[in-house]
């Protein structure tokens, strides 16, 4: 339900390019970035849940085209709103060593703290899109080793049209 509400689907493209810059500099300013040294484009992994939904669809774009300005690629990952499958799919794009970054629009907040936690050992920072990573669902900062950025509206300030 909570992706199918009608506001939340006018802001998420507006969303989407607000936002999109901040995490993306919150991957180079990230010490794995200052570490390479070859200026080829870089790739970023973008865990989300639907490729019908039309707020994933529209928070992929932004990200995409603020991507797509600064040389990089997104690659979406689908896991259905079911988090074994998110977490499998984590721990390929981990382990394939190809993603410099990684977007995670999580299908449970506390449960995906493991794929952060892989993901900061491996070198990769991780920004979360749409809801927190940890246990706090208000917070917007990284509650979480490995996070280095988040972007989204806390779910508390829906209601005050923030």
């Amino acid at each position: 339900m909570r992706h199918t509400l009608k506001g939340r689907q006018r802001r998420a493209p507006l969303w989407a390019l607000l936002f999109a810059p901040v995490a993306i500099t919150a991957f180079a300013a990230h010490p794995a970035a200052a570490e390479d040294n070859d200026h080829a484009p870089k790739r970023l992994a973008w865990l989300a849940n639907d490729p019908t939904n039309t707020y994933d669809n529209a928070t992929l774009a932004g990200i995409k085209q603020v991507a797509n300005v600064l040389g990089q690629t997104v690659d979406p990952y689908y896991a259905g709103f079911d988090i074994n499958q998110q977490l499998a799919q984590c721990a390929a794009a981990i382990q394939s060593g190809k993603y410099a970054g990684m977007f995670i629009e999580s299908d449970d907040a506390v449960l995906i703290e493991p794929c952060v936690a892989a993901a900061h050992k491996a070198g990769i920072p991780v920004v979360a899109t749409d809801l927190p990573i940890g246990p706090d669902p208000l917070a917007a900062n990284p509650q979480v080793p490995g996070e280095v950025g988040a972007s989204f509206i806390p779910a508390g300030h829906y209601a005050t049209g923030i």
